[in-house]
């Protein structure tokens, strides 16, 4: 587990930033974070929602959240996650 930023720290106001406790969430950095960090992973009112990354395997992972509750969601971090779903995808490279 790792402290992640839901809306990226280098786009956050110097008053999101002291917003630590709904700009933050632990995240596994084995799957989520960098399937969040890329964008196939966003969360849309609480729920995951994902976008194909074009490798199958990485594909049927995905799959498997589609629908289910984030466990980081709140209705605090709900800007944090709209900021970040409004983002576009950001390849495999």
């Amino acid at each position: 587990m790792v402290a992640g930023h839901i809306k990226k720290r280098s786009e956050c106001t110097d008053a999101e930033r002291l917003d630590v406790i709904n700009v933050a969430m632990p995240i596994c950095v084995f799957g989520c974070d960098a399937l969040y960090e890329k964008r196939y992973l966003k969360v849309v009112n609480g729920s995951i929602i994902v976008t194909n990354s074009g490798i199958a395997d990485v594909d049927a992972y995905l799959d498997s959240l589609v629908g289910r509750r984030a466990p980081g969601w709140t209705s605090e971090r709900e800007k944090y996650f709209a900021w970040h779903s409004e983002q576009p995808v950001l390849g495999t490279s």
